[in-house]
């Protein structure tokens, strides 16, 4: 479970509060579609086509929607349970309730079931993370250092100098600093994307990349970020899909390798 540190007054509230402590809260990753949470199940072994698990997902959402509307409680069994209540306002009579008046507000609760809670609360295993504040910094002294180191030379010389020859920066000297405008900054090596396609039934992708870099990667064609699913082992698929993937290391990212893997009625060569 993600999470990260920050300062803050021991007292919420008191701005000229002076004694401070470190809290930890839990970072959200991205948010998962139905079509995420349909190709996560059908890689957890459902005998299901992700198509299929969307459109009963997308059914079950529907569905649920229509009964808590006609006053049922929904409960996801395992999970939570789901229904409706409202804020209103007094009257002196019953006679004088009108509820299209009376009702203030229409409010959907959820009671957690004791399960997920006590799941959640089990010896959790944690991973720190940046805080959103963190990572914006960081990215934006890693594009002032490209400004600095692939841009122009602040000391006169052109980052942008023959590399060949090694002697035109700008300001007439021998451009040592001119030389090296192609490799003054390190690029992480892109990922590698494996597998077959086209292929008949289904197939199993594998990826890998620079060594002691993550790999974070998408399934359902959106650009990869740090909060994307990160690869451990080999991910099944059995639909056409596109799998994205980047690599990420001492906070740089590489470039993004894409690849898609077509399902078909033949088989195909694994690359």
């Amino acid at each position: 479970m993600p999470y990260s540190l920050a300062l803050r007054p021991t007292v919420p509230g008191e701005k000229d509060c002076t004694e401070k402590k470190i809290y930890g809260s839990i970072q959200q990753r991205e948010t998962i579609g139905l079509r995420t949470l349909a190709t996560h199940i059908h890689e957890h072994g459902s005998s299901f086509s992700v198509g299929t698990l969307q459109g009963v997902l997308s059914d079950m959402v529907e569905c649920t929607r229509e009964l808590l509307k006609q006053g049922y409680s929904v409960d996801f069994e395992g999970l939570m349970r789901l229904y409706v209540t409202a804020n209103s306002q007094g009257v002196d009579d019953v006679e004088d309730f009108n509820p299209s008046v009376h009702f203030t507000r229409i409010n959907l609760r959820g009671d957690v079931d004791d399960d997920v809670q006590n799941f959640l609360n089990n010896e959790p295993e944690f991973e720190y993370v940046m805080t959103r504040e963190e990572q914006a910094k960081a990215k934006k002294a890693a594009k002032a250092a490209l400004v600095v180191e692939g841009g122009d030379n602040p000391n006169g010389g052109s980052s942008q100098g023959s590399g060949a020859s090694g002697s035109s920066g700008s300001n007439g000297s021998s451009g040592s600093s001119g030389s090296s405008g192609s490799q003054s900054q390190t690029t992480l090596t892109a990922p590698t994307i494996s597998g077959t396609s086209p292929f008949a039934e289904s197939t199993s992708v594998t990826m890998s990349g620079p060594s002691g870099a993550e790999i974070r990667y998408t399934t359902d064609g959106s650009t990869p970020s740090s909060s994307s699913s990160l690869y451990s082992s080999a991910i099944t698929l059995s639909a056409t899909t596109t799998v994205k993937a980047i690599a990420i290391k001492d906070g740089q990212s590489s470039e993004v390798t894409t690849k898609v893997f077509t399902k078909s009625s033949g088989s195909g060569d694994a690359d």
